[in-house]
């Protein structure tokens, strides 16, 4: 069924040229509600907030204004680019109210819809999530809204890239130990990321060069997470989990 419809007011005597069109979304703003994990990533009780405007106008003479206004609405979840089923926004607790003051004119309506989506739970293996709208009116037109996207915190403990031994600095000493680690004279460490200087997914003589070269001859700086702590920010197979002292030992 119908998760709201909201009408047209009859046209005043003798208009004629109301004309139907497809729904339109005029604006659309999503927003975090809860305090985000590091880098912004959504965190198991966060929920995104996604409010919009959308307009519907007639194209022909119209004959039962009551028909006109929106069917329902829908969230459109994807999870590490792979589109889950649609969610009523009447089962998320959402709403479609119409608002008059922001009619285009005699012969459209606007509405404002509003829903909570709750964020990714405990347990979820997707590291990026996106969240868009679909509204539909009565005559089957629909519209959706650009997607939001949203890195899902990972649970993977914060580093500082190139910090290899992660003392919280970068310098000469990290560089052997990249080394030591790709020639296996060290083990592979608790937080691989960290060894990944040039943030390619692998850590190889590329990053001891890379790294090399921006504490040598300053060079293209490390990508994030540097200067402060974070964690990665692009999704890879290496791992970084929390050392057991606070510092790596070979």
């Amino acid at each position: 069924g119908a998760d709201n419809v909201v009408t047209l007011d009859p046209p005043t005597p003798g208009e004629s040229n109301c004309i139907y069109g497809a729904p339109d979304v005029a604006s659309a703003e999503t927003t975090v509600v809860g305090t985000t994990g590091p880098g912004g990533c959504l965190l198991p009780d966060n929920a995104v907030r996604i409010e919009a405007l959308v307009s519907i106008a007639w194209r022909e003479l119209i004959l039962n204004p009551d028909e006109l206004g929106v069917q329902s609405a829908e969230v459109i979840v994807e999870k590490d680019g792979v589109a889950e089923a649609p969610v009523s926004i009447g089962a998320l607790g959402g709403s479609i109210v119409r608002s008059e003051a922001d009619d285009p004119g005699p012969c459209s309506i606007a509405v404002r819809v509003a829903v909570d989506v709750p964020a990714p739970g405990e347990g979820e293996t997707a590291s990026r999530v996106s969240y868009a709208l679909r509204v539909t009116d009565t005559r089957g037109g629909a519209v959706t809204s650009e997607p939001s996207v949203f890195d899902v915190c990972t649970g993977e403990g914060e580093f500082i890239r190139g910090d290899a031994n992660r003392d919280g600095h970068i310098n000469v000493t990290d560089l052997v130990w990249i080394n030591f680690v790709i020639f296996g004279i060290f083990p592979p460490t608790s937080c691989m990321d960290a060894l990944d200087a040039n943030d390619d997914g692998a850590v190889d003589q590329a990053d001891f060069l890379h790294l090399a070269d921006f504490i040598f001859r300053r060079g293209p700086r490390v990508p994030d997470p540097y200067p402060l702590p974070g964690i990665d920010p692009t999704p890879d197979d290496l791992e970084c989990d929390p050392p057991p002292d606070g510092s790596e030992e070979p």
